[in-house]
């Protein structure tokens, strides 16, 4: 079987996959509601520990 994808193919199935995704403002109002995370590690150490184990 032989299948054939036209532009119009490509460009809706982007746009689903696009339109599928939450809005930036849905994001940012999902990252606004949660609790901050709590560790006695610095952003920088846990950046360089994550280096470190790769």
């Amino acid at each position: 079987m032989t299948w054939r994808t036209t532009v119009s193919d490509l460009l809706l199935h982007e746009l689903e996959r696009f339109m599928s995704r939450p809005s930036k403002k849905e994001v940012l109002d999902r990252i606004a509601a949660r609790e901050p995370a709590l560790t006695s590690e610095t952003s920088a150490e846990a950046i360089a520990r994550g280096r470190d184990e790769r």
